[in-house]
């Protein structure tokens, strides 16, 4: 039996005074100080990559590379629910949230949505859903990511807004 190969993804993580950005990790603002992206080797296992990791190497050729190879391994459904078009995002292995640090995600979103501006629920790292901002769909994604099981301590459920201007956290899930 062979093992299979791991892939460089990007990590989301959250950040705050309470639970500040792990110091050993690189990582690459996607939200300042709110939502940070890190990098992960993922197959049968996963491991952080480390500053030491990175040694030499650019970080972010690397950090593009991994948004890349997510791109790449995640399937797109668009579909029409409740008045609303809505994309869901899915990755074998998860980190399907993660499609928020890519540099496509806005040509993503107006390629399968149409014309921003977007919203993006993130009820936990392996689930991305994204519909237009006052869709009827944006009070169910909104449920979606405050009713989340989701006990990842890297990321916390949120909402996030994709404008023009950039991307901003609308709502997150209280501490349970």
């Amino acid at each position: 039996m062979t093992s299979s190969p791991s892939a460089l993804l990007p990590v989301l993580r959250s950040v705050s005074q309470s639970c500040p950005q792990p110091s050993s990790l690189p990582f690459r603002p996607v939200i300042g100080g709110v939502l940070t992206a890190t990098l992960a080797e993922v197959g049968t296992t996963s491991r952080d990559i480390t500053h030491e990791l990175v040694g030499t190497r650019c970080f972010d050729a690397m950090m593009a590379s991994a948004c890349d190879n997510l791109m790449e391994t995640a399937t797109y459904q668009r579909s029409e629910e409740c008045g609303g078009a809505v994309l869901a995002v899915e990755r074998p292995g998860g980190l399907a949230a993660s499609v928020v640090a890519s540099r496509y995600l806005r040509d993503l979103l107006a390629h399968a949505l149409g014309p921003g501006p977007h919203l993006v629920a993130l009820p936990c790292p392996d689930t991305f859903l994204a519909t237009p901002v006052g869709s009827g769909m944006t009070c169910r994604l909104e449920w979606l990511m405050r009713s989340s099981g989701c006990g990842s301590a890297a990321l916390t459920p949120s909402l996030i807004a994709v404008e023009d201007a950039g991307m901003r956290v609308v709502a997150e899930r209280p501490a349970r």
